[in-house]
C-alpha cells in the first residue's frame, strides 16, 4: 500500500467526552469539529445533559454513542465496594480534609462508575476529553488505566472559583496525569501555571468554544428592521418602549454582582434614572434562588431604578431581539473565562462595560472596542458617559468583522483541532 493510500484509510481518532456534559457548549464544539474536520474524529459522550436555548437539540448526532450516567446505586454495584483502590483513594482524600459528606458521595459515585466503565472502556478510546474538572465531575477519571490519554478542559469557574486543599489536591493530581490541558486565554494559562506548577507549561493549549451561529445569523437578519420588530417584542415582555434598555449580567447567579452594580448605579442623576430600564436575566440558573432575586428587586426599588428580572427562557428569536434592543450591557462578575454573552452584545451593537480584573485578553487582542473599569466605584461615571453615546454604525461593523475573524466557529474549531487532533 502506498503512503498516500495509508493516509486516506487512516482511522478516525476515537474520543470519549466526559465531565460536565452541558449540551449548549458541548454540542456546538463537537458538531463544528465534525463539520470542519470530517472523518478526523469519532466522538462518544458520557452523561450528556440536554440544555439548549429553548430550541430543539438536533446536534446530538455529532456523537456516535451517548452513554448515560446514574446517581442511584444498584445491587450489581455493591461488589465494587471491595476494591482496594477505592479505600486507598478515600484515605488520600482524608489526608487533605475531605468531609464525611464528600466521602459518602465519592463512595457511591465510585462503585457506580466501576460498573458503568467495565464495558465502556473496552472501546479503547484514543483520548478521553474531560470538561470542567471539579471533584464532582471526575467520576470516570478514578477508573482509567495509567496508559489512557486524557485531556482536561477548564471553562472558567472550575479554575477561578474552586478553592480548598482537597480541591487543589484532586485538580493537581488530574493535571499531572493528563496528556493535555486547555483553557481560553494567556491570563488563564498563567493562573494554571501559578497555581499548579510550571512543569505543566507544554501541556497547555489555548482554545475557544465555537458560538451558536444561529444567534448571529438572527442578529444579522433582524438588525436592519429592528425599529419595527422591537415594538412587539418590548410590549410582549412589558418593557417600556421609549427608555434605554440596560442589561446587567448573564444569569441569576449572585456571582454576577447584580446588587453591587445597582448600588453604584444609584449614584447617577435622577433624570438619567428616568431614561433607563434595567433588565436582570435570571432564566439561566441551575438552582433558582428566590431570596437573592427578591434582594435584587428590592435594590432596584430602594434606589429608584425601574426594571425587573427576566425569568422566561428566551428562544433564539427573542434572545436576538433582546440583544438588539439593549443600549448598554454591564458585565462585572467575580470571575469569568471568555464570555460568549459579551461577544454577542458587542456584535449586536450594545455598548459594553466590563471589569479589568477579567481575563479578556483575547477580546483586546482582537481589537474589539468596549469599556472597562478598575473598580465598582468607577461605574456610575462611566455609565453616564456611555449611555449618552449615539450609535456608531462604522464601529459596530468594525467590531462585527473582528468577531467573525477571531470568534466564529471556523477559527474556534481550529484551536481545538490543534489540541485534539495531533
Amino acid at each position: 500500500m502506498t503512503k498516500k493510500a495509508k493516509k486516506m484509510t487512516k482511522k478516525a481518532k476515537k474520543i470519549l467526552v466526559a465531565g460536565i456534559g452541558q449540551s449548549n457548549f458541548i454540542e456546538q464544539l463537537y458538531s463544528n469539529l465534525n463539520k470542519y474536520y470530517p472523518g478526523k474524529f469519532d466522538f462518544d459522550i458520557l452523561g450528556l445533559r440536554l440544555f439548549s436555548n429553548g430550541a430543539d437539540t438536533n446536534n446530538t448526532n455529532c456523537f456516535t454513542n451517548q452513554y448515560k450516567t446514574r446517581k442511584t446505586v444498584q445491587f450489581k454495584d455493591l461488589i465494587n465496594i471491595f476494591q482496594f483502590r477505592l479505600y486507598l483513594t478515600m484515605f488520600n482524600f482524608l489526608r487533605f480534609g475531605a468531609s464525611v459528606n464528600f466521602l459518602y458521595f465519592f463512595l457511591k459515585e465510585y462503585i457506580i462508575y466501576a460498573t458503568l466503565t467495565k464495558d465502556l472502556l473496552k472501546n479503547n478510546y484514543d483520548l478521553i476529553h474531560f470538561h470542567f474538572p471539579t471533584k464532582d465531575k471526575l467520576g470516570l477519571y478514578w477508573h482509567l488505566k495509567k496508559s489512557q490519554k486524557f485531556i482536561i478542559s477548564f471553562w472558567g469557574s472550575d479554575l477561578m472559583r474552586v478553592s480548598g486543599i482537597l480541591d487543589y489536591y484532586i485538580q493537581k493530581r488530574v493535571l499531572n496525569d493528563s496528556y493535555r490541558i486547555t483553557t481560553h486565554s494567556i491570563e488563564l494559562k498563567e493562573q494554571i501555571l501559578t497555581k499548579f506548577g510550571r512543569e505543566l507549561t507544554n501541556k497547555i493549549f489555548i482554545t475557544k468554544f465555537p458560538p451558536e451561529e444561529k444567534l448571529y445569523n438572527l442578529l444579522d437578519e433582524f438588525r436592519p428592521k429592528i425599529d419595527s420588530l422591537k415594538l412587539d417584542f418590548l410590549k410582549n415582555f412589558n418593557i417600556p418602549l421609549f427608555k434605554h434598555l440596560v442589561v446587567i449580567g448573564h444569569n441569576g447567579a449572585k456571582e454576577n454582582n447584580h446588587i453591587h452594580i445597582l448600588q453604584q448605579l444609584s449614584k447617577i442623576p435622577s433624570s438619567l434614572k428616568e431614561e433607563c430600564y434595567f433588565i436582570l436575566p435570571f432564566s439561566y440558573l441551575y438552582i433558582k434562588d428566590g431570596i437573592y432575586e427578591k434582594k435584587c428587586m428590592d435594590t432596584l426599588s430602594e434606589n429608584n431604578l425601574s426594571g425587573k428580572t427576566l425569568n422566561k427562557f428566551l428562544n433564539w428569536e427573542e434572545l436576538a431581539l433582546l440583544k438588539l434592543c439593549t443600549k448598554v450591557y454591564i458585565h462585572l462578575p467575580i470571575s469569568d473565562a471568555l464570555s460568549g454573552t459579551l461577544t454577542e452584545a458587542i456584535y449586536a451593537g450594545s455598548d459594553v462595560i466590563t471589569g479589568k480584573w477579567l481575563p479578556y485578553g483575547p477580546f483586546i487582542d482582537a481589537g474589539l472596542k468596549f469599556y472597562s473599569i478598575n473598580d465598582f466605584l468607577e461605574l456610575s461615571k462611566i455609565f453616564e458617559l456611555v449611555i449618552k453615546n449615539e450609535d456608531d454604525e462604522n464601529l459596530i461593523q468594525e467590531n462585527q468583522l473582528k468577531i467573525r475573524d477571531s470568534f466564529f466557529p471556523d477559527f474556534c474549531s481550529e484551536t481545538w483541532f490543534r489540541a485534539l487532533g495531533n
